[in-house]
């Protein structure tokens, strides 16, 4: 049994394709995000970002995600506004005037492979701001703390090399979202301890076929937990360099190699 929720965040643009900030429209914030009729919405630095439902099944993944984003457009229609759904943007410095536009506005996340900190972003030395689309994880699959980090590692194999072909956008994993990026999760509202898996951006936010392929990979790493694991550790060198380098060519290659379906 598992359970899957998310928060993914999108670059605003206005009706002319112009960048845009999101800092102070939708009335949520990290701390207190807004309430809507199917999830919660939040400023996060100059995106905005979603937190769906946990979803029980595929259907309800579809389902929960596609009603939390009619309920961000709902929002941003009357401010002329629309999501990118892209990795990341280089803004103009007259929308990074305010002090939130600095402000990463996330806690350290975990090296799942080197078992270290993560350094948080640091976006008061530079224009460009990432957009994540972050995994919420849980299931009773996880007795122990090194369950988590198995997971994690097997999420890389299925999920991280494959996102680096669907997303070959590597800026924003110079700010974060490297192999192995993660924070624990203990019974949330869903009952399970878990992961919030932090490598992907929103690229899976794109369509239904996406999100269908985002459910698969984890259910199939739930059914086959121990395997999945131990094919990861045995790839970590290959798994770590082709997600931190981004390289589509060596992705591909791997995928192939290894049989990881990628789309």
């Amino acid at each position: 049994m598992f359970t899957i929720g998310s928060d993914p965040e999108f670059i605003l643009r206005d009706l002319n394709g112009n960048l845009a900030s999101s800092i102070g429209l939708l009335g949520g914030t990290k701390k207190s995000p807004r309430k809507t009729k199917h999830g919660w919405i939040q400023e996060d630095n100059v995106t905005a970002e979603v937190n769906s439902l946990p979803s029980h099944s595929l259907e309800e993944f579809i389902s929960n995600h596609k009603l939390v984003m009619d309920d961000l457009m709902s929002i941003l229609k009357p401010l002329d506004l629309t999501v990118d759904i892209i990795g990341s943007a280089t803004f103009p410095s007259e929308l990074l005037s305010h002090p939130l536009a600095s402000i990463a506005g996330c806690d350290p996340d975990f090296n799942a492979w080197s078992l270290s900190v993560n350094p948080t972003a640091n976006y008061q030395t530079t224009n460009v701001r990432a957009a994540g689309g972050h995994l919420h994880i849980g299931s009773n699959i996880f007795k122990t703390p090194m369950d988590r980090i198995g997971f994690c590692k097997a999420l890389d194999l299925e999920l991280g090399v494959p996102s680096v072909i669907q997303d070959p956008d590597a800026r924003r994993r110079e700010l974060y979202g490297k192999a192995g990026a993660h924070r624990p999760k203990f019974l949330s509202q869903d009952g399970f301890d878990g992961l919030e898996y932090r490598v992907l951006s929103n690229f899976w936010m794109k369509s239904d076929e996406l999100l269908r392929f985002i459910y698969s990979k984890v259910e199939l790493i739930v059914n086959n937990f121990e395997e999945e694991v131990e094919k990861a550790e045995s790839l970590q060198s290959h798994i770590v360099s082709i997600i931190n380098k981004g390289s589509v060519e060596d992705a591909i290659s791997f995928c192939n190699r290894e049989g990881v379906a990628y789309a």
